[in-house]
């Protein structure tokens, strides 16, 4: 129950403070659709950030020393940060809109289009590859907030809500929903934010009252800006749980609209909404990100067992016969079940110890891998390369697959001339027969011969035959 709910308030709470960003640009008139790409531009500054202080002694002595206070301090200035690019990049949005009255939901359009590009160019410079990561440790064992953290002892119970509220928690998590809680109050129970829904249910008649409608626009705009850029920097250091910028926010700006229409524009409807959309994104995610070990880090040190066994948990086989006036007919079918294998190797990559071997793949890869050509996000099968790619060939439930078979093991067919006929030429029988061994295998695994202990098919398959004689009794 513990982890259920920490996963869930970690993917409700971005949703949250981001679906309110939508909910204070709506009711000052304008419809911000770009909360995806101000998240994506506001996850990429808070990294950079942290980044760029990670550059200073004086913060790496603070980590060193163990010093948690300052180092939730320099969380809380980056969620500024954040939050300031995220009002700055908001304002194309605002001028757009107000001033050039263009249409908001093709200039909403073309901010989400323009963060993700924008993004990954400076990362490109930046770091010189497709992901800004901070430079040393992670999101964790920078900000996370643990029993450890507080000088409390790693063994010792805090009940369940010590456990769940107070351990492996990011400060972040909280500021959030007491910032939802006071723009909430903001927007429903004082004079600016009833200024402010005049604006954007009845323009004509707020402008009357002199109000500014403009400023009322940019106001409502830039915070919404502003909370979609916190947004994205939570996302990235709580949700991503690496504290890393992708040009990608899997989506959540779109989500947090949805989580915006379904509580009706409404602060509490949204709370609990988002804690619904959150808690199935934490099922839909909890299996992959389960901290197996406890450590507060989903790492390669919690993985666990997944699949069968190489060795069949189940063998069996069963045959028939049949005799009918001198006719017979007999089969024998043997199978496995219950068995699985991590498919791996040259033959699905291209890479080989032995130069020999490099290029000798398959023609099921040849022909559905990832190419220039092909830039299919769903290839079944990775770009070829000569040497070897780790992250194509870790262990996992993609490339586990299931070897259980039926196999036709033996069919054999015979006719048994007359006695009447081979008595005469000396013989008590003659029979005739054509039999045949391997004759068909059913099974999912079509790569090669399932019933190979193998990872990549390097070894003689089972071979078919058919053999056709005669047996002469005397």
């Amino acid at each position: 129950m513990t982890f259920l709910i920490q996963q869930t308030l970690i993917y409700a709470v971005p949703l949250m403070i981001v679906a309110l960003a939508g909910v204070f640009a709506e009711r000052s008139g304008i419809i911000n659709l770009a909360l995806e790409g101000i998240m994506v531009f506001g996850a990429f500054i808070g990294v950079w950030f942290v980044r760029i202080l990670q550059t200073s002694d004086a913060i790496l002595s603070l980590k060193q020393s163990g010093n948690w206070v300052a180092l939730q301090g320099v969380e809380l200035l980056t969620m500024l940060v954040a939050a300031a690019f995220g009002a700055l990049f908001s304002l194309l949005l605002s001028f757009a809109s107000i001033n050039l009255r263009a249409d908001q939901t093709i200039g909403g359009t073309a901010l989400n289009l323009m963060a993700p590009a924008l993004v990954l160019f400076f990362i490109r410079i930046i770091a010189n590859q497709n992901t800004l990561q901070m430079l040393t440790g992670d999101a964790a064992s920078w900000f996370m907030i643990k029993k450890s953290t507080l000088g409390i002892d790693k063994s010792a119970d805090l009940g369940f809500f010590g456990e769940t509220f107070i351990n492996k928690v990011y400060l972040a998590t909280y500021v959030c929903i007491l910032l939802f809680i006071i723009l909430s109050i903001l927007l429903y129970k004082t004079r600016f934010g009833l200024r402010l829904r005049a604006c954007g249910e009845n323009p004509q008649a707020a402008d009357s009252l002199g109000i500014n409608v403009y400023k009322m626009r940019y106001a409502g705009t830039t915070i919404s800006g502003a909370l979609a850029g916190m947004g994205g920097f939570v996302y990235a250091l709580t949700t991503a749980n690496n504290c890393a910028s992708t040009g990608d926010v899997a989506g959540f700006g779109f989500l947090a609209l949805a989580v915006m229409i379904f509580g009706n524009w409404k602060p509490v409807n949204i709370a609990v909404s988002s804690l619904l959309f959150g808690l199935f994104k934490c099922i839909a995610a909890s299996y992959a990100s389960i901290d197996i070990n406890g450590d507060g880090v989903v790492d390669t040190f919690d993985k666990v067992a997944i699949g069968y066994t190489t060795i069949p948990e189940i063998n069996y086989g069963f045959g028939a016969s049949l005799n009918w006036k001198g006719f017979d007919i007999s089969v024998f079918f043997s199978g496995v079940a219950n068995t699985t294998r991590i498919i791996s190797g040259f033959n699905l990559f291209g890479q080989a110890s032995n130069i020999k071997r490099s290029g000798q793949i398959f023609a099921d890869v040849a022909e559905k891998r990832w190419t220039l050509d092909n830039q299919d996000p769903n290839a079944p099968y990775p770009r070829l390369a000569m040497k070897k790619v780790d992250n194509n060939q870790q262990a996992s439930t993609y490339w586990l697959r299931d070897m259980s078979f039926l196999r036709l093991k033996n069919a054999e067919i015979g006719y048994t001339l007359p006695r009447a006929w081979t008595k005469k030429a000396g013989f008590s029988a003659v029979r005739f027969y054509v039999q045949g061994v391997n004759l068909l295998t059913f099974s999912d695994f079509k790569l090669w011969d399932p019933e190979l202990s193998a990872s990549y098919g390097n070894q003689y398959p089972q071979v078919r035959t058919v053999t056709i004689g005669v047996n002469l009794n005397f």
